[in-house]
């Protein structure tokens, strides 16, 4: 890939109108350095999804969820 995977220009396809867009280039879903920019910017700065309440109903209950940054244990 000649230029940064980081360059706005590269996505300039996803950000039209629905019906012109296009998906993500397929370095999205591979390049290990885009992954960590994710992490790092998305994923370690908002509240993450990691199972729902009733998996964890009664106290003394728990589950574990596999995240990007890592393994969790919920526990009630």
């Amino acid at each position: 890939m000649g230029e940064s995977i980081f360059d706005p220009a590269c996505y300039e396809s996803v950000r039209r109108p629905l019906r012109d867009a296009s998906t993500l280039p397929p370095h999205c879903y591979t390049d290990t350095a885009f992954y960590q920019r994710e992490i790092e910017r998305l994923f370690l700065h908002h509240w993450q999804y990691a199972g729902r309440e009733e998996q964890a109903a009664v106290p003394g209950r728990y589950f574990c969820h596999d995240g990007p940054t890592g393994p969790v244990i919920v526990v009630r």
